[in-house]
């Protein structure tokens, strides 16, 4: 058994190198099998993961699918550090090289951990989590609540969606969709108003108000809001009302 001096370092650097690409501690370590193993558990705790976040119907599954891959994880690291604790491998032979390698790995993760890039990918393509900032979805949504946005879903009629603010570069803004393309939207007395007929409203939606332009164009503050009474709007066959 190598002495304790000799084995510093070892454990960091193990967890270093698994937080990099699972099972990397292992092999350096001098475990190749659990090295392996290691990694295709973590490959597929991964591809659960993107398939509950692609689909939205089994987004439930994150329930317990987050839990156990933070668990997972955990005791990823736990297994490397008593793994390579216990190794006869000099692993680069100086401690102070290990430290050094460990810190090398730990800011290569920021960068180039294949986790963090598939969490890139699945924020720009699948589901990106939010939270609410204003109380204007208020029962729906609360100011602080949190929620995830599903890229795949279809945009229907009450459809709660994130949008980029129209006035202000970069905001965005949690709302609804009222109208579709095509539709002649306007409020009457409180009451939504579709290709002129009234509609009733989902549990939690409304009751909608006439209010006039508070935008950016100082030019048409004050006026009245598209889609109030007697300003009905019609959408085009790219157009939503929101």
């Amino acid at each position: 058994m190598p002495p304790v001096a000799d084995r510093r370092g070892k454990g960091l650097l193990a967890i270093a190198a698994s937080l990099l690409i699972p099972g990397l501690g292992h092999l350096l370590a001098g475990a190749p099998r659990r090295a392996a193993l290691w990694l295709a558990v973590a490959l597929g705790c991964g591809i659960a993961e993107y398939l509950v976040l692609a689909v939205p119907r089994l987004i439930a599954g994150l329930l317990v699918i987050l839990p156990a891959t933070a668990v997972v994880s955990v005791w990823l690291c736990v297994d490397a550090f008593r793994c390579a604790r216990r190794s006869h491998r000099p692993m680069l032979g100086n401690r102070f090289l290990r430290y050094l390698a460990a810190l090398c790995l730990l800011a290569a993760t920021l960068y180039l951990s294949p986790t963090i890039w598939l969490a890139r990918y699945i924020r720009a393509h699948d589901a990106e989590a939010f939270v609410v900032a204003s109380g204007a979805m208020m029962p729906t949504l609360k100011p602080g609540d949190r929620f995830l946005l599903n890229k795949h879903a279809r945009s229907r009629r009450w459809s709660v969606v994130v949008i980029e603010h129209p006035d202000y570069r970069g905001a965005q803004v949690v709302t609804r969709i009222v109208g579709l393309p095509g539709e002649t939207i306007e409020i009457v007395a409180g009451e939504l108003h579709i290709n002129g007929a009234p509609v009733t409203l989902p549990v939690g939606a409304g009751p909608y108000t006439n209010m006039t332009y508070q935008g950016y164009h100082s030019n048409l503050a004050g006026s009245p809001g598209a889609g109030t009474e007697g300003h009905p709007i019609h959408l085009g066959s790219d157009e939503y009302f929101l």
